[in-house]
């Protein structure tokens, strides 16, 4: 399986990026998988101009001539994306959002609608592939820290598996007081990578009511 991390937060050393390594051990523990790591900073990615001729294309390409059109060929030939960052005013930070932005050559102009919602039709289906949400926050534990991230990744992906971690800096902080509730977490993200391996979920509470897991230190 070729999966694909996009690091969304702005520095290379995220301690949310700590805690999705975590979480890979468990997914490739065997290392059966091809993984690619991508720091999106690092990248030049235009803000979308809203010309929609990708639409009239149909090639799954944008007409700005930056560094987004390698990562949609990545993305498109990725069976899993592991989006990687931290929160910021409760949704994602500035350079996620113009790289979701500029997601829009997976999209064909036609709509339909299910009754409840409408789609576009698609170039490249990007909620059928395995996407994996993982976003840590400085906050003490509270669910509704990400109730509205957790709303925009289920519009934009449909059926994520969604992984909220509440304290996230502390992860990365070395302290000898936090090793023993550090190693808690690390040890319940590798078994989550590995049940996510396995079955393509996660359980939640010590039952498989959701694809949400909200954990802490």
């Amino acid at each position: 399986m070729k999966i694909l991390i996009l690091n969304g937060s702005p520095k290379q050393n995220s301690s949310t990026l700590v805690l999705t390594w975590e979480f890979m051990k468990g997914v490739n523990e065997n290392n059966e998988h091809q993984i690619e790591s991508v720091n999106i900073v690092e990248k030049k990615i235009n803000y979308c101009q809203g010309c929609l001729s990708c639409w009239i294309r149909q090639d799954g390409h944008c007409a700005i001539q930056d560094d987004m059109n390698g990562l949609l060929d990545r993305m498109a030939e990725s069976d899993m994306i592991v989006w990687s960052f931290p929160l910021y005013e409760y949704g994602v930070p500035g350079p996620l959002k113009t790289l979701l932005d500029r997601t829009n050559p997976f999209l064909k102009m036609r709509m339909y609608s299910d009754g409840k919602r409408f789609f576009h039709d698609t170039v490249v289906d990007l909620p059928k592939k395995k996407n994996v949400i993982i976003c840590g926050c400085g906050f003490p534990y509270f669910e509704d820290n990400f109730a509205s991230l957790k709303l925009q990744m289920q519009n934009i992906f449909l059926n994520p598996c969604l992984i909220f971690i509440s304290e996230a800096g502390l992860a990365a902080f070395p302290s000898p007081e936090l090793q023993e509730a550090k190693g808690r977490l690390f040890t319940a993200l590798n078994r989550a990578g590995a049940e996510f391996n396995q079955t393509g979920a996660v359980s939640h509470c010590g039952s498989r009511c959701s694809p949400l897991i909200c954990m802490s230190i």
